[in-house]
């Protein structure tokens, strides 16, 4: 993460989220090596992807790779997140599913959620120092986008929606509304092909 940042503040971020579809319906017909290869190679090539387009690989969580991208100036980076967003869903279709069944395993799909928004990190503490941590409602909102999202789509806030060019903006189609305290927050697919 970036140097700076860890202290006690808030700053303005993108945050990607990828998932395996039905990961847990394909793992329990897998044994523990072919499960150990088939997310260790979705999630090495996810966080491959995200430091590609000059984001931050946050962390993954069982099947999920979370992804930073920090506002710079202009709004280029914000356009890296959408392009990142759809690189992550080809590189499953066309480099880890091939690989994967050449390997005799399933192949796989995934979605992808993401929004921009202000967030803070806290520094825990336990019996033991643990990592610091980033919170704030963008990493709820974009969890949430995600979950709307089918099969090799990528879902995008309203947040972000606002922030890339032009050409990006044009290709997005709304999809729905979520209710946050009783604002409506829209989010949209992403029909862009790369």
């Amino acid at each position: 993460m970036k140097k700076g940042l860890l202290k006690d503040s808030s700053f303005g971020l993108a945050v990607v989220y990828v998932d395996i579809r039905h990961s847990t319906k394909i793992a329990s017909k897998l044994n523990p090596q072919q499960q150990k290869m088939y997310y260790k190679t979705f999630l090495n090539e996810m966080i491959a992807v995200i430091e590609d387009f000059g984001g931050y690989p946050y962390k993954t969580v069982g099947d999920c790779v979370i992804g930073f991208f920090f506002e710079e100036g202009g709004f280029q980076w914000a356009d890296s997140v959408i392009i990142c967003g759809l690189m992550m869903i080809e590189v499953v279709k066309q480099n880890i599913s091939p690989y994967l069944k050449s390997k005799g395993l399933p192949e796989l799909e995934c979605r992808v959620g993401a929004d921009y928004g202000e967030a803070q990190i806290i520094n825990l503490t336990g019996k033991e120092p643990l990592n610091a941590e980033v919170i704030g409602n963008v990493m709820n909102i974009a969890a949430k986008i995600q979950s709307c999202a089918g099969t090799n789509q990528m879902f995008i806030g309203q947040n972000l929606f606002e922030l890339i060019h032009t050409p990006l903006r044009l290709c997005c189609e709304h999809k729905g509304n979520l209710d946050l305290n009783g604002k409506t927050y829209s989010y949209y697919k992403v029909n862009y092909k790369i």
